[in-house]
């Protein structure tokens, strides 16, 4: 016979267990085999009314009866807060990872260390593990209220992120939990933050993702020369990658290893193409904003990712000059918007409107599955360029400057963030640049 569902407001039976030898057994286990637990754990299901499903409440303690009354004072407070209403959004887990989203669309999200706004790129990798890995359906912590959640809760929430293969989250979902925690512990909802106690749970190596084709991309891995010539022949060769403007985009982060968004970002202003020596700077990012739809943002990754740098390669510097000729002979949009925006990117969308990094991320996929590269992302241009500076005998922290690393920064050697490493420029015939898309 079915159990009766529980109506809103209402309680299950408070079970009693207890934790033998790193497990929780059950309580008439205990007092039928005369174990000695070295903690009692009192859980209750609960409805109140917010989901189809009760949702389950717990408290640990060292006493069996203590946390039976710890538990039920906990039963009274929230059945008192769901009858009068006032149940805040961020007293469950669920309530308190929707108000850290909600900081993220409002552009607060901050570097925990060093109190620094993170960048565009971050919010959307945090924002889509909250929503798809945090509170997932499955999640047995989302509907606890937080001064439930103890860090047993937390590691057995992780091993099912592990066992459900998506240790690969993990990380970042720790990231959100503790953010999530700590602002209840200086909103002294919780006296300390659970994260800091979880165990280390083993996840799959990182080095290793498999994509929707299926292909298994190796981080460490970097393209031979003559692998970076068929890649740029063939790109060439692909008149979707040539039409939506691909094509040059994978151009450019090859001969100068810019991250994604950043490379999508350019705008014109940031080029100086007729120098002496021609430069790009790096001066920001394109950022999806709810409500707004995609504006720029200005601030790039991070303070060392904000760099002004040598355009490697007569290559690159001629694709950049023909953007900027067809530009100057493309048809005056009748939208002034549209026409702002044409002026203003040098890569645009498929129809002219400002750039996607997130649709553009899949036509760069596409390319390289098109070229035979399936093992490849665009952040391999970044690994491969860093490692053939290495062998070209370009100093560390001039590298590290170029590619706008932030452990370069953070040695303090730089006085001038806006400088330009020419000493890269010494040796940029010897970075085995693709050859001509022509040759």
């Amino acid at each position: 016979m079915a159990r009766r569902a529980l109506a809103r407001g209402e309680f299950g039976d408070v079970k009693l267990s207890g934790l033998v030898d790193g497990g929780w057994v059950k309580e008439d286990t205990i007092r039928t085999e005369k174990l000695k637990p070295s903690k009692w754990r009192a859980t209750v299901l609960y409805q109140d009314g917010k989901a189809k499903r009760p949702r389950p409440m717990a408290v640990e303690d060292t006493s069996k009866e203590r946390a039976r009354t710890r538990l039920t004072a906990r039963m009274a407070e929230a059945k008192t807060a769901t009858d009068t209403g006032t149940v805040r959004g961020s007293s469950t887990v669920e309530g308190a990872v929707q108000e850290y989203v909600k900081r993220i669309d409002a552009g607060l999200l901050r570097n925990t260390r060093t109190g620094v706004l993170v960048s565009p790129s971050t919010s959307r990798t945090y924002r889509q593990v909250a929503n798809a890995y945090v509170l997932r359906e499955e999640s047995s912590i989302r509907g606890m209220l937080i001064a439930d959640v103890t860090a047993a809760d937390l590691d057995e929430e992780a091993e099912a992120l592990v066992a459900a293969g998506l240790g690969s989250h993990l990380n970042h979902c720790k990231v959100v939990w503790s953010a999530v925690f700590a602002a209840a512990v200086k909103a002294r909802q919780i006296p300390v933050n659970p994260v800091a106690s979880m165990s280390k749970i083993a996840t799959p190596k990182a080095d290793q993702r498999k994509h929707g084709n299926g292909a298994e991309h190796d981080k460490d891995r970097v393209l031979s020369p003559e692998e970076s010539d068929v890649i740029y022949r063939k790109i060439y060769e692909d008149d979707d990658a040539v039409r939506k403007g691909i094509a040059d985009l994978i151009l450019l982060g090859m001969s100068q290893g810019l991250r994604i968004a950043e490379a999508i970002s350019i705008r014109w202003e940031d080029l100086d193409l007729d120098a002496d020596v021609p430069t790009l700077t790096v001066a920001g990012t394109l950022q999806h904003v709810r409500g707004k739809g995609i504006v720029w943002h200005g601030a790039p990754k991070s303070a060392a990712s904000r760099r002004t740098i040598p355009l490697l390669g007569s290559d690159v510097l001629d694709m950049l000059k023909r953007r900027r000729d067809e530009r100057a002979l493309s048809a005056h949009h009748h939208d002034a918007e549209v026409q702002k925006v044409r002026e203003t990117h040098v890569f645009l969308s498929p129809k002219g409107r400002t750039p996607n990094v997130d649709n553009i991320n899949k036509d760069v996929r596409t390319a390289l599955d098109g070229a035979g590269f399936p093992w490849a992302t665009f952040h391999t241009f970044r690994h491969t360029l860093s490692v053939r500076m290495k062998s070209a005998g370009v100093p560390p922290i001039v590298a590290g400057r170029f590619l706008g690393h932030t452990e370069a920064v953070s040695m303090g050697i730089y006085t001038d963030r806006g400088s330009v490493p020419v000493a890269v420029l010494g040796v940029a015939d010897r970075l085995s640049l693709p050859a001509s898309a022509s040759a």
